[in-house]
């Protein structure tokens, strides 16, 4: 693949590279009042389709309170840029040749001060999910999405939602059915609600407001239930949330 429009911006100044190519769905927060950043969002965007980078580049450029920052057409590359460019959010493309995106994203969470990474294919299966999940990415979208769903992914995954595509749940889940086994473990009635709410994007002041409980309370709850479904992040709860059906109970 030849040269991709690139243009950084590092401590302030501008870099051009030469260039070849001239809910979670409930009750989504309006993107000028999600984040709480004193400035724009800094996003990093990740893709091996040139094409398609400029394309997005641009859908980001009219965006108030977004600012993209930089491109990248590999993973080495976008483990690279993110660590000179600081990104607030990483739109990362799971599927590219040589160094993935589920690899990179593992290796960025692994910085001192890791993105939100949001995940972007054109798939939709449970693999290519799980795996991004896995790694540490906040969210996941499709490929297709509008500007308005951009815009507010990246919103809702720096304000701590899990933004994730509707078009791609149902893909999701009925890919989750067709699983024979799926053993949930023993959960109390009041385990069952948490990770209910936590499935549906709420954040832990939502929760506590719904269960009456404090926030301090809900934290200590999630944790546990962290350990009792063997999940290692709030984002691998969501998933597990919408493996088990609890989500929509």
């Amino acid at each position: 693949m030849g040269p991709i429009v690139a243009g950084d911006e590092r401590h302030g100044k501008r870099f051009t590279n030469n260039v070849n190519i001239g809910r979670l769905m409930r009750g989504d927060p309006s993107p000028s009042r999600v984040s709480t950043m004193p400035g724009p969002i800094r996003v990093l965007l990740v893709d091996d389709d040139a094409v398609l980078l400029l394309q997005l580049r641009r859908r980001l450029d009219r965006m108030p309170g977004i600012r993209c920052v930089g491109v990248a057409d590999s993973g080495c590359a976008a483990i690279e840029k993110a660590r000179t460019l600081l990104p607030d959010v990483v739109l990362m493309d799971i599927r590219m040749p040589g160094m993935d995106g589920v690899t990179a994203t593992r290796t960025l969470m692994a910085e001192p001060r890791p993105p939100k990474v949001v995940a972007v294919t054109a798939l939709g299966d449970d693999d290519t999910f799980n795996a991004a999940v896995r790694a540490g990415a906040v969210g996941f979208i499709l490929k297709t999405a509008s500007a308005e769903e951009l815009s507010k992914a990246i919103h809702k995954a720096v304000a701590g939602y899990n933004p994730l595509d509707e078009r791609l749940i149902s893909l999701l889940l009925a890919s989750y059915q067709r699983q024979l086994r799926f053993e949930v473990p023993a959960l109390s009635p009041k385990q069952q609600e948490l990770l209910r709410h936590v499935g549906q994007g709420m954040r832990n002041s939502e929760i506590a407001e719904r269960m009456h409980l404090s926030e301090a309370t809900v934290r200590t709850y999630v944790s546990r239930l962290l350990q009792a479904t063997g999940c290692e992040s709030r984002a691998q709860l969501v998933a597990f949330a919408y493996r088990s059906g609890l989500a929509f109970d």
